[in-house]
């Protein structure tokens, strides 16, 4: 395999560049040689005269690309400019088309397109998207193609404008199209494909909840329109919304891993859009792109990508990390270009399904490696990264790096103030035990839980008798005081699961999942015995022995209600009440 990255702005540069290239490249059967064509040049005609410029010079090649928002190179001419990347197989082959697809149909499409990839050989290492995502469901098409190929790579990236007009289009050879999507899939027992991507871009702030959305487009969050809470927080003007937004992504968890949605248009009614999907339920918090988290990554994708030793790097990186980066553009690829040959562009999203599958990617950086040589041998310290990857950074990054340090260091630590606050929200302020709305909650679940899988629960409900009495007689001081001892009695007879609370005044609640009714029992006895032994305070011999009454309910069956159980271990109660006090009587 062989990969020459060439970078140009005109065709006459093409021609130079390509009257470079030596005799092997000429007289290639058709599959061999790749070419992939990313530009920032929209001008009428550029992509496919780049392509016929190829053809006349290498007659069997084939050529796939796309409008991009910026090209990743190692040349140093960036406006305007084209990259062209040169793929020569010497062991494997490809086959690329082109793939139309309607409006709805674009799972189906991925799935039908997928499988007929796969039965052409058997040998299929993986596959190449080049997608329009302004008027094609790349996320519907990628899932289609993802649910069928489970274990083979899907890698690429959606075509970009970076005159932001959501003009964008794909190319194959001669055939040019702003809503399709071109596929390339390699074949080849001694090809290997392997990805790596990462992020670099932390949530921050409080945790919001996407409450409506209608395809890619979030109309709420936490029930306000979308784009007024990026106006709120971020201070972004509906002019020039996108050029902004790109560096402030949502960022969601899907399936456990990280992810980033960056919205590139405002509605009329202050809905944002996207590129690819939130639903309904995600959580989301704002993102960042830190400097450091961006250093620390590109140290284990290097050490990955030597390990893995490829003879050609592709890489599909996000718009707003270009955004970010600025002045610094290539900052990224710098450490890979003394392991192979790199060449990609900067993306509307990324698509990585071997560590992400079935999701479009935003803010993201993929890079693919291949070879057709077998795996390196590993080290016995293949493990250890022994220093950080260099980036070559300029002022401006050397600033804004200091700057994500401190801001990471304040989010740490109001995140460990609001989880604290959370904590203490949730606790009654005397006896530190559960308050009524918290308990109200987790009972709300556990019942529900235990409902669902058949599962047993119990409820107690737990009164001091007399209490009003006693509080009128020695003070509140003394009536706190019993209270804590009670919670500390109930503490030692019950698991550290168990749902404890104080209800009211000197009402106090126990919830118990996973206990059957017999077993509930013996615990309440357990607690009226305690109570009645030993909740006293020292100090104070006129104080009359103190009780109390347990009233205790069960769940039934799937038909049961929360509002029944509740009912039930009141009957309950007041049975015991009724019976004297300082008993335990049950529903």
């Amino acid at each position: 395999m062989e990969h020459v990255v060439l970078t140009v702005q005109s065709q006459n540069q093409l021609q130079q560049a390509l009257q470079q290239l030596d005799s092997s490249w000429l007289n290639l059967p058709s599959g061999r040689v790749l070419a992939q064509v990313y530009s920032r040049n929209l001008e009428s005609g550029w992509l496919l005269s780049v392509s016929a410029e190829l053809r006349a010079k290498l007659p069997n090649i084939t050529v796939v690309g796309c409008s991009a928002m910026g090209i990743v190179s190692a040349g140093s001419d960036w406006n305007n400019a084209t990259v062209v990347s040169l793929l020569r197989f010497d062991k494997s082959s490809f086959v690329a088309t082109l793939l139309q697809s309607s409006p709805d149909d674009e799972y189906l499409d991925g799935r039908n397109m997928a499988a007929e990839l796969a039965i052409k050989q058997r040998d299929l290492q993986g596959v190449l998207l080049l997608s329009n995502p302004t008027k094609l469901a790349t996320t519907r098409l990628l899932r289609g193609m993802s649910d069928e190929l489970v274990n083979l790579p899907i890698f690429g990236g959606l075509a970009g404008d970076f005159s932001q007009k959501l003009s964008t289009s794909v190319m194959l050879d001669q055939a040019l199209s702003d809503a399709g999507s071109v596929i390339v899939a390699f074949y080849g027992e001694a090809l290997r494909i392997k990805t790596f991507n990462y992020l670099g871009w932390t949530p921050f702030g409080e945790g919001m909840t996407v409450t409506s959305t209608q395809g890619d487009v979030v109309k709420t969050i936490d029930n306000i329109a979308a784009y007024d809470l990026y106006n709120y927080f971020i201070g972004i003007e509906k002019t020039g919304f996108f050029s902004s937004a790109m560096e402030f992504p949502l960022m969601a968890n899907h399936g456990g891993k990280l992810v980033a949605r960056v919205p590139i248009a405002v509605g009329e009614a202050h809905e944002l859009v996207f590129l690819a999907q939130l639903e309904p339920g995600d959580t989301v918090q704002f993102g960042y792109g830190d400097v450091n988290s961006i250093l620390s990554d590109l140290s284990f994708a290097r050490h990955d990508l030597i390990s893995f030793g490829p003879e050609a790097i592709l890489v599909f990186s996000c718009c707003c990390r270009q955004s970010f980066l600025q002045d610094d553009p290539r900052a990224e690829i710098q450490p890979f270009e003394d392991v192979a040959a790199v060449a990609g562009f900067f993306t509307y999203g990324e698509i990585d399904t071997a560590n992400v599958p079935r999701d479009v990617l935003n803010a993201t950086i993929v890079s693919v490696g291949f070879s057709e040589e077998p795996a390196p041998a590993a080290e016995e310290d293949d493990w250890l990264i022994t220093e950080r990857a260099e980036m070559k950074m300029s002022r401006n990054l050397n600033r804004l790096q200091r700057l994500m340090c401190f801001i990471s260091r304040m989010t740490e630590k109001l995140n460990a103030k609001n989880q604290e606050l959370t904590r203490l929200a949730q606790l009654d302020s005397l006896t530190g035990v559960l308050n009524r709305r918290a308990f109200e909650e987790q009972l709300a679940q556990e019942f529900q839980h235990c409902r669902m899988i058949s599962a047993p629960l119990s409820l107690l409900k737990i009164d001091l008798d007399g209490f009003k009495q006693l509080n009128e007689d020695f003070g509140h001081a003394i009536g706190d005081q019993l209270l804590c001892n009670l919670v500390d009695i109930v503490n030692r007879c019950v698991r550290h699961t168990d749902g404890f609370a104080r209800y009211e005044s000197d009402c106090f609640m126990l919830l118990l999942p996973q206990l059957h009714y017999g077993e509930a029992l013996v615990i309440a006895e357990r607690i009226r015995a305690g109570v009645a032994q030993s909740l006293t305070i020292k100090g104070i011999p006129e104080l009359p022995k103190v009780t109390c009454s347990i009233g205790v309910a069960k769940f039934h069956d799937e038909q049961d209600t929360l509002d029944a159980l509740l009912s039930r271990v009141d009957f309950a109660i007041s049975r015991a009440k009724s019976a004297g006090r300082n008993c335990v009587k049950g529903e």
